[in-house]
Order: C-alpha cells, then structure tokens, then sequence
C-alpha cells in the first residue's frame, strides 16, 4: 500500500512475478480493483502500461542512465518537471524518488543525472578489473548492456565475459582455431564469473567486516578462486599434464590471493575512511579516536554512537514527490508580495511563516540554520524546533519544484525513512537544550524531519 496524501491510498498487487518481471498488476484506488498491463524494454524498463482493454495509460521513455525524457521527441525533462509514474517505478523497474532526484536501487541510491551511486559498493568485486575499483559506478559504466536490479547478479554475467576477453588477448599468440579461442575464452569466462561469486559469498560471511581487513579478505579469497582456474585451465590448454595443471592451479591461486588481498584492502580502507568509518574494519569511529586508530574503543568520557533504526514519521511516501506532503504542506500559498520576489527572500518567507505554523501547532522554535553530519556528510537545516519533547528538524523549499543539495540528496532520504543517529555541528547547534543533544556526539533519541515547501 502507498499512502498518497490525507485519505488517499493506492494499493498494488502485482501478477505473474515481482516488481522487476510482472506483466500485470492489479491496482486497487478509491476503493475500486483495476488491472493494469506493463510493458518493458530488454533493460526492464518500464515504457508502456495499459489498461485490461489495451488502452494506453502512460507511456515513458529514459536516456541511457535512468533519466526520464519526453517520449515523443526524447528530450529529457526538467527538474522538477517529470510526469508521475503511475506505479512509481519506472528505470530498470526501479522506485524513483523524484523529490529527491534519485532512484531507489535497494542496497543504495541511484543518481540518473551522475550515472553513479551515492555510496560505495560494499566490496571491490573485481579486484583486477579497473572498472571494478570505481565502487560508485553503475553496471561496468556499461547501462546499456547490464542491469543492477539488487547488486547481486549483473557483475557475474560482466565478470564472465570481461576474463573470457583478456584471457582470449593475452593468449592471443597461442590461438591457431575457433576451438582455441573459445577454450581459452572459457578459462578466462569460468575463472572470472567463480571469483565473482566467491567474492559475493566471502562478503556475506564476514558479514559487516569492510575496510582494510575485510576488502582483504574478501579481495584474497576471490583472487585464488580466480587465479586456481586461471593456471589449472591455461595449463590445460597448452597441453600440460596433471603435474603440471596442478602446479598452474597452485601457483595461480598464490598470486591471485596476493595481488587480491593487497587491492582489495587498499581500496577496501579507502572506502571505509571516506564514509567517516574505521579504516581497519570498517566499523563506526568511537568516541575520541579517529579512522586510523587500531585501538577503535572509546576513550573516558566517550559515547559510541550507537545503531538506530526507528519507524518512519507519519509522513506522505517520499516517492510521491510531485504531489505536495499533504501533512507538511500548506493547502494555499502564501499570500504575501514575497511570491514576486527573489528566490533567497521567498526562501526567509518560507521559513518564518514555517516557524509561525510550527509554534501555532504548539511548537517552540530553538534554533535557525543548524548543521548536523550523518557519515561524514554534513547539511544545515533551516531550523531546529522541539514538541512533545522531541526535536524536530525542519527543511523549508520556496515551491514543489526547488532543488536539494548534493548534501541534502543523501543525507534527508537516511534521516527520513532509516532515522540513524546523526551529530549535531557548529555554534548554533551548541545554543540548543536538549537532553543529550551535544555537539560532536552522536544524537541517538528519536527525532521528527519535516521537509515542506511554500509558494
């Protein structure tokens, strides 16, 4: 079910499979059942959808990285300017945020206009493929050819054909018939896609280990996978007998681990510092250390912050961004000559008739234009205010089509669905009382953001 505003709701059922593969679906709105037909390209893009009888519902169109354009003349759409989808899915049958620009890939955020995810893959899948150690980039940077519907198949398929490709070239003096070339093809495809999959495996059993010693775990374990088939079966194919294949498999499995291990940690640290995490393993920084201390325990006096997850707000899906959150929105602009104005003046406009309302609902404004970090990323709200003992972080748009931030497109989907412990930053931060609300220390009680836009 998705809630659309104040008294309306729309409920899905879908048929003959899930979100990504469903040929039909039954949509129950304003309490009547209408089944509904989906078409898809060979990406899974949803392009098309009709009603029982064939006739047309909507039609869509996307550029090759997900951003939606106009289907008749294939100009992608304006900020703010997209069409609703009317089953809120639409790239590669993926949920758009449109409030946000994003698109919901599951395991990460998706930014169409970039090309690339808001946070890194978990692990290096590929430790010697150079794509590969782009941990941001979106199925090979190849979207044409491959689809990342959980982050958990694609890269087999890519690893397959990327060692059948290099191992082919690298044996390229060595192929003197179409059975060669495939045999060696076949090494390259069988070593890539089993260190892909021993990769994948790895990483689900050290579970949330990343960092140095995980990245070198999982880059080790993949690159003897890996390196094992490389030799056994180019020994194999240069006619060696089994002393020698074993050797091969022996020797490659070394050198595979080695040259993974030593990637996949190099990387895997990096990854782990840019995300304000320990460099070693990855875990949250505590208290009074910082990313590279061994040692990652707090120190006297230190809260470690703890891990939070709390029931979303009541609060409109933010994947119904084109319709106003009916429960933070006025039902009238404002009325007042700021409509004419600059967008800065709408913007004070804004936040000041948001403070009035807030304090008309039995509020009490604290604070303007506090900072707080989540993961390294820092955002200032418009400003901070408490009811019922509970804060409430307020980000005010002068109108349904304003931009957000690069700050504020990753940070405000994490706080308004997942609600993680975040640290208060800055003087104004400091000005406000409340129970453990300290700046530099992460604020783990529960809290309300509200996003809303006047005019």
């Amino acid at each position: 079910m998705y809630i659309e505003g104040v008294g309306s709701s729309k409920e899905k059922l879908y048929l003959g499979g899930g979100y990504y593969h469903s040929p039909a679906v039954y949509v129950k709105e304003n309490g009547v059942w209408r089944l509904n037909y989906i078409c898809r390209d060979y990406l899974g893009n949803i392009t098309h959808i009709t009603d029982n009888s064939g006739k047309l519902l909507a039609e869509y169109s996307y550029d090759a990285w997900g951003r939606i354009r106009n289907p008749v003349n294939q100009n992608v759409y304006l900020p703010g300017s997209e069409p609703d989808l009317l089953l809120g899915r639409g790239y590669t049958g993926h949920e758009h945020l449109s409030v946000f620009g994003l698109i919901n890939m599951n395991a990460r955020l998706y930014d169409p206009v970039l090309g690339r995810f808001l946070s890194p893959d978990p692990f290096v899948q590929l430790p010697d493929n150079l794509r590969s150690l782009n941990r941001y980039g979106y199925g090979m940077c190849n979207p044409l050819c491959y689809v990342d519907e959980n982050g958990e198949f694609w890269w087999i398929v890519a690893a397959a054909v990327i060692g059948g490709v290099v191992n082919a070239a690298i044996h390229s003096d060595q192929i003197n018939s179409v059975g060669s070339f495939f045999g060696y093809f076949g090494v390259g495809a069988a070593a890539g896609a089993l260190g892909a999959v021993t990769g994948g495996a790895i990483a689900g059993a050290v579970g949330g280990l990343s960092g140095v010693a995980g990245g070198a775990i999982i880059g080790a374990g993949s690159g003897a996978a890996s390196g094992a088939v490389f030799g056994a079966g180019n020994a194999a194919m240069a006619g060696g007998n089994f002393g020698d294949i074993l050797s091969g498999g022996l020797s490659g499995a070394a050198s595979g681990a080695l040259s993974g291990a030593v990637t996949g940690g190099a990387f895997g640290g990096a990854a782990s510092y840019f995300k304000g995490q320990n460099v070693w393993t990855g875990a949250d920084v505590a208290a009074g250390r910082s990313p590279f201390s061994f040692k990652n325990t707090p120190v006297a006096g230190g809260v470690k912050a703890p891990k939070v997850t709390l029931e979303p707000d009541a609060m409109p899906n933010a994947s119904q961004p084109s319709k106003p959150m009916a429960s933070a929105t006025p039902s009238a602009p404002i009325a007042t000559p700021g409509n004419a104005t600059a967008s800065h003046t709408k913007g004070q406009v804004g936040v000041k008739q948001a403070m009035a309302d807030f304090v008309k609902e039995g509020g009490t404004v604290l604070k303007e234009e506090v900072t707080i970090e989540l993961n390294g990323v820092r955002n200032r709200f418009d400003f901070v205010g408490v009811k019922n003992d509970i804060p409430y972080l307020f980000e005010i748009k002068n109108g349904p089509n304003a931009r957000l931030t690069p700050n504020q497109k990753i940070n405000l989907p994490q706080l308004m669905q997942n609600k993680p412990a975040f640290i208060p930053v800055g003087k104004n931060a400091m000005k406000i009382k409340l129970p453990n609300f300290t700046v530099g220390q992460p604020y783990s009680e529960p809290y309300i953001v509200v996003f809303k836009h006047y005019f």
